[in-house]
């Protein structure tokens, strides 16, 4: 399944990409990491940002780490924050993470835990892409051979 969706990733024109959702959970001029949606190509996924170059009259030029999720584990993430982001088909919508939505302090702590369930369940990246702002992709590559990226540290 996941060696499929890979390819359909792959396959489509990367100037088609479109992000209909990202959850940051950390940003610095710009999102470092967090959980987001493609519209197109369908696509549920844990982002990292692996190393930028800083631009002076521009956006930084970015690339990240791409894990592929199931959508179970994306609408985990939607029903704690009770946000549909099915029904955010007009642009990106995302927030960073200590900005939660009338959170109470226990569907933080639900929050958290999830987070930290659905990261540390993720194998080693399979893509890795390059934006300045996740609304368009310059370029996508396949991780091939022996893997050295570490996963993401536990979420306190």
């Amino acid at each position: 399944m996941r060696n499929k969706k890979i390819k359909e990733i792959l396959s489509t024109e990367i100037n088609a990409w479109k992000t209909n959702a990202l959850f940051v959970l950390d940003y610095y001029d710009g999102p470092l990491e967090g959980f987001g949606k493609f519209e197109i190509p369908e696509t549920y996924f844990y982002f990292r940002l692996l190393g930028e170059r800083v631009e002076s009259n521009n956006l930084d030029d970015r690339i990240y780490t791409l894990n592929i999720i199931e959508y179970v584990d994306f609408q985990k993430i939607e029903n704690i924050l009770k946000i549909n982001f099915k029904n955010k088909s007009n642009g990106t919508f995302g927030f960073p993470y200590s900005e939660k939505l009338n959170s109470d302090e226990s569907s933080e702590k639900e929050l958290s835990f999830t987070l930290t369930e659905i990261i540390s369940k993720l194998d080693s990246p399979e893509l890795i892409v390059r934006s300045r702002d996740f609304n368009s992709f310059l370029n996508v590559w396949r991780i091939t051979g022996l893997n050295m990226l570490s996963k993401s540290a536990k979420i306190d």
